[in-house]
């Protein structure tokens, strides 16, 4: 079985090969990622600076799996963001073989795979691989894009559920999932925070034992664990321990608890070197040693190796049941070795230009709505049911005189409905987008503004739809003029009136937390209400409140809707009783404060409305971006 394995990982590597016709042994020139002097603070509101990183220097090695140790606060992540360049206030040199970082270069060789990895729930697995493949591969690597697909899922065992959806894979195989579509174009350097959270032990090995098998392959990989187990020690190579953003050690695994010796520091036997080194680094041992030991490190940035690290390595992998079914033999350490990332490395920011973009964020973005219940076909099917309910209670109102304020009070429910329903979704969707969005922009896969058109591009069927499917049935049931002018202008109406409601969600979504969210769209809206005219007229209103009036937006959806029906030289309505006090439609536009003929300027004054709310949906992006970085 182990040897059919090994022939089964063989074959990939030899198609990988041939696919990518990669002519250099990786292995052969050893890739080292150095960092010295790394300062790095974070501003809080209200308080001074606090330092996270203090002159913290080391380094990693290709071809090994290292491990970033240290207690929590100790400043791991935050190392690890700076380190992939998703921070960029520090002070500090990076240097890649040698060569000093640039940071527009750097981040095209380096992927960072997060704790928290943001992906569209209701794409499969495929799919999700697949969109990776189109916005990074580039030139004749996108002719093999699907050999390459199928290859990545076949090394990461993700064969099995390649067509299942995000949202139905296990915790084991999102994680691998996460891994496959950073892999795509093969980052030399790869970063991992807290890779086994959520999982058990035999997850946990099988998703180690994929990046060992990974780091085999010539590439810098590093991983955050919180806790690793002494059996999920024997999978790493080196280990850089930090403490209170000082560095503890850096060097092999191996030499790692004869390091601390020096200072009488003794690990008891059979006990686990992690949680040994985590006690240290806690102080456990007493403060005065750890300032020794830091002291020490800062006066000697040397990687600590060991000469029989290698033989330990391999005998402890043979003698473990738990890795039988991954391969390590020194013929497959050039696994996956080709070379997509060297096309990408030119003075192109991104792979793909900037319609190319938009048009694989649209594609993905409709193919995801498609399949969402919760948030669009249910939406669709809502705006039918509450239409037809509508036009049950207000039945035939629209063109009698005597009920025009009834006709009125529907109108306004038009509004309410269509801006509310729309409203909520744009703020319940944000939260994970956003997630996904910064994770890929920060990975160099796409710009903010192809993202931010995207969005409003695939946002506009549903935009459609759901409006059109309300005012087909409430229109007609409701009885209002069937006359195809006023029933396109209030069409018109209802459609901005969606597209003002779901802008607004999505401004709400992406700048505050979902709870704050949910608070803030009611409280900011529901005092619009006021000022929108069917509660009270303008005239008689203050003085100093009648200017309200004209920054409300439901004032101009409503006075639409009402100049729709009533304006546009309506003839007199039916009137079915001895006296009808709004026999003339004009009449009723003059009480309710409505001059005729302004049907134009509300619907101008809705798109700016709109325009000014994507404007703070950009803006909202941009700041996103910024305080990732900061």
């Amino acid at each position: 079985m182990i040897e059919m394995e090994m022939n089964s990982n063989n074959d990939s590597a030899i198609e990988i090969e041939n696919i990518f016709n990669s002519q250099q042994d990786i292995n052969s020139n050893v890739s080292t990622l150095r960092f010295s002097n790394i300062k790095f603070n974070v501003k809080e509101i209200g308080c001074k600076p606090k330092t996270i990183l203090k002159d913290i220097s080391g380094e990693f090695k290709s071809g090994r799996l290292s491990l970033m140790l240290g207690p929590s606060g100790a400043g791991k992540t935050s190392l690890l963001n700076v380190l992939s360049g998703f921070k960029q206030n520090f002070s500090g040199k990076i240097y890649y073989n040698d060569k000093e970082c640039k940071l527009h270069m750097y981040r095209k060789i380096v992927s960072y795979i997060t704790q928290d990895f943001g992906m569209f729930e209701n794409l499969n697995t495929k799919e999700t691989i697949n969109f990776a493949a189109n916005m990074k591969l580039t030139g004749k690597f996108m002719k093999d894009k699907v050999n390459v697909i199928n290859v990545i899922i076949k090394l990461l065992n993700l064969d099995k559920c390649s067509n299942c959806l995000v949202s139905k894979l296990s915790g084991g195989e999102q994680k691998r999932l996460s891994i496959a579509v950073e892999l795509i174009t093969n980052p030399p350097v790869m970063f991992f925070d807290e890779p086994t959270s959520g999982l058990d032990i035999v997850a946990s090995t099988q998703i180690l034992a994929y990046l060992r098998k990974l780091a085999l392959g010539g590439r810098i990989i590093v991983c955050v664990v919180h806790q690793p187990s002494s059996h999920l020690m024997k999978l790493f190579n080196d280990t850089l321990v930090i403490a209170d953003g000082h560095k503890l050690y850096n060097g092999s695994v191996s030499g790692m608890v004869d390091y601390f010796k020096k200072w009488c520091l003794v690990c008891p036997e059979f006990y686990n070197p992690a949680d040994f080194v985590l006690e240290i680094a806690s102080g456990q041992y007493g403060q005065n040693k750890v300032s020794d030991i830091i002291d020490e490190g800062l006066k000697n940035t040397n990687f600590v190796s060991c000469k029989e690290e290698i033989a330990d390595y391999n005998n402890s992998c043979e003698n473990t049941p738990m890795l039988s079914n991954s391969t390590y033999q020194n013929s497959n350490h050039h696994l996956i070795c080709f070379n997509v990332i060297s096309e990408n490395t030119n003075h192109k920011k991104f792979s793909k230009n900037f319609f190319q973009q938009v048009n694989y964020l649209v594609r993905r973005s409709l193919r995801s709505q498609t399949r969402d219940f919760m948030c669009v076909q249910l939406r669709i099917l809502c705006h039918i049911f509450v239409g037809i309910l509508i036009g049950v209670v207000f039945y035939d109102i629209g063109s009698e005189a005597s009920k025009v304020l009834s006709n009125a009070s529907c109108l306004f429910f038009f509004v309410m409905f269509l801006f509310f329903s729309n409203t909520m979704p744009g703020i319940l969707s944000c939260p994970l987008e956003t997630s996904a969005f910064l994770r890929e922009h920060l990975n160099g896969w796409y710009s903010k503004e192809s993202y931010f058109i995207s969005k409003l591009i695939s946002d506009i069927p549903l935009q459609l739809i759901c409006p059109t499917a309300f005012i087909s049935f409430a229109y007609y049931l409701t009885g209002q003029p069937m006359e195809s002018e006023r029933f396109a202008q209030s069409w018109l109406i209802s459609f901005l009136t969606v597209m003002l409601g779901q802008s607004i969600g999505l401004v709400a979504g992406s700048s505050f937390c979902l709870k704050l969210a949910v608070f803030i769209v009611p409280a900011t809206c529901i005092p619009m209400l006021i000022f929108s005219g069917f509660f009270i007229r303008s005239h008689e209103l203050s003085v100093y409140l009648q200017p309200l009036t004209h920054i409300s937006y439901f004032r101009y959806s409503f006075e639409g809707f009402n100049q729709a029906i009533y304006g546009n030289n309506r003839t007199d309505l039916n009137c079915s009783i001895p006296f009808c006090y709004f026999r003339t439609a004009k009449k009723f536009l003059e009480e309710m404060d409505m001059d005729e003929d302004v049907y134009l300027n509300d619907i101008i004054a809705l798109i700016s409305f709109i325009l000014f709310f994507h404007f703070l949906l950009y803006i909202s992006l941009v700041v996103k971006v910024k305080r990732a970085q900061a």
